[in-house]
């Protein structure tokens, strides 16, 4: 029950793979043994409320080629792709929102943008331009790229749906990723 005295046993008179975590005592391993372990050792997902401000915890992106037409002034979800749900990993989280949209505007037309979010069932509307569009031609047709960002704080731990809408200057009708061009949205959550 006494034991052996300190210093008799050492590395040298241990059979290998004698000892396992069983046999250690709190404070075994401290600081200085974790500083030489090997990266490869380390496994799992680090909890989001240990990384620090500015992290990024998740990342969604999407694309559509397909070809659109607007031609009325009222708000018109006009891609699937723009539509995506991420649940906060952290209530402090915030929500960069980007998207680059495609479009080819006629004369005497134009488009406008607009972010949403819904949580439970309600939506607000985040951004919307000021001056009734973003893109605009007073001459003849143009292909352009309307390129925004929003940065949302949702304060929720709940399943978050942002979406992208169009809607027209007038009832001209624009195209959206006309030809070969794509529009995309990029939408992260950072670590608050």
């Amino acid at each position: 029950v006494g034991g052996l005295p300190d210093s008799i046993v050492d590395a040298g008179t241990l059979a290998t793979n004698s000892v396992d975590s069983a046999e250690l005592i709190d404070g075994a391993v401290d600081n200085s043994h974790m500083a030489a372990m090997a990266a490869s050792k380390l496994t799992g997902d680090i909890a989001a409320a240990r990384m620090p401000a500015g992290s990024v915890l998740q990342v969604v992106h999407d694309g559509n080629k397909t070809n659109v037409a607007i031609n009325s002034t009222s708000w018109a979800l006009f891609s699937s792709a723009m539509t995506k749900t991420m649940t906060p990993r952290a209530a402090s989280s915030k929500f960069l929102l980007q998207y680059n949209i495609a479009a080819e505007i006629v004369a005497n037309s134009g488009l406008a943008f607009k972010f949403t979010r819904t949580v439970g069932g309600t939506e607000t509307d985040l951004f919307v331009p000021s001056a009734g569009y973003e893109l605009y031609s007073n001459a003849d047709g143009h292909n352009m790229r309307a390129t925004d960002q929003y940065l949302d704080s949702p304060n929720t731990t709940s399943a978050v749906t942002y979406k992208v809408y169009a809607r027209g200057y007038n009832s001209t009708a624009v195209a959206i990723n006309i030809g070969h061009y794509r529009s995309d949205i990029t939408y992260m959550e950072i670590a608050g």
